[in-house]
């Protein structure tokens, strides 16, 4: 079984895809397909995630009772989850950034339970993302202040400067 095909994942009557293995592999990873899905390269032949197992990842196939084998599971997701923490539901002109999860959270919220270290692990990931992109959108600003303080050090020490005659003597 080639792992360079596309794949079809299907979940009750729904069918999603063409994704690449890796993405397959990732999603099982992450939990977005659980065993009780079914792949399938074609869409006629489906078989349970558990029957293709190339596309496992590794981190999963280990004993998860083992503490260091969970551990790099759990630096695995951590790695692979492109997610922030931010909660977009709802965010629209009258809803403010800053305000907490639980008073935009839903009665329909279909999000599944999360480690508390993930859950960390995004929070950090998206405060730094954040401050790197205050950071990037600071700079202009900076250098046109920086530019401007230094015409005025220059214009200042030019103006202020003592002027010498020079008297052409006979």
């Amino acid at each position: 079984m080639q792992t360079r095909q596309l794949w079809y994942t299907r979940r009750g009557s729904e069918i999603r895809g063409p994704f690449p293995a890796g993405q397959i592999t990732r999603f099982i990873l992450l939990g977005r397909i659980r065993e009780s899905d079914e792949l399938s390269a074609d869409q006629q032949i489906w078989q349970l995630v558990s029957e293709v197992p190339v596309l496992i990842p590794e981190e999963m196939k280990a004993d998860l009772s083992d503490t260091e084998a969970y551990e790099r599971l759990m630096i695995a997701r951590m790695r692979e989850d492109e997610r922030t923490a931010r909660d977009r539901r709802g965010e629209d002109e009258t809803t403010p950034p800053g305000v907490p999860r639980d008073r935009r959270r839903s009665d329909d919220d279909r999000r599944a339970w999360e480690e508390a270290e993930m859950l960390r692990h995004r929070e950090i990931k998206t405060a730094i993302a954040e401050a790197a992109k205050h950071t990037r959108q600071n700079y202009f600003l900076r250098g046109a202040v920086a530019a401007l303080l230094l015409a005025a050090v220059v214009g200042s020490a030019l103006y202020f400067q003592p002027w010498e005659e020079h008297h052409a003597s006979d």
